[in-house]
């Protein structure tokens, strides 16, 4: 399996070629390259809510989100693991973590 470049390969090679000497800026613009990421995160959220209401306490919070990581571990340990799968995995991490992330928002900012 050919597994596709990180985000440290990419880094490399902005920086190795002269395009950027900053690591924060390679950093952002390859940022500014993936609003999809994004887009799917928060509709994966809005999804999750609208269905099953969001967490009722943290505790149910980081069982669901352990649940999801689960399953993204299964996914990346699958000898059919595919992209597409890991990145909806990915995503559905990303919401649960980013759902706890809200929750504590509120409640530092009461």
């Amino acid at each position: 399996m050919v597994l596709p470049p990180t985000i440290k390969d990419i880094m490399s090679i902005y920086l190795d070629n002269g395009v950027s000497q900053d690591k924060s800026e390679v950093l952002t613009h390859l940022f500014l390259h993936y609003p999809l990421v994004d887009k799917s995160i928060h509709d994966e959220l809005k999804q999750a809510i609208l269905k099953f209401g969001g967490f009722n306490s943290w505790h149910e919070g980081y069982g669901v989100l352990l649940e999801e990581v689960n399953e993204l571990w299964e996914e990346i340990k699958s000898k059919e693991s595919d992209a597409n799968k890991i990145y909806k995995e990915a995503i559905q991490v990303s919401a649960m973590a980013l759902e706890i992330a809200l929750y504590a928002a509120l409640e530092v900012n009461k």
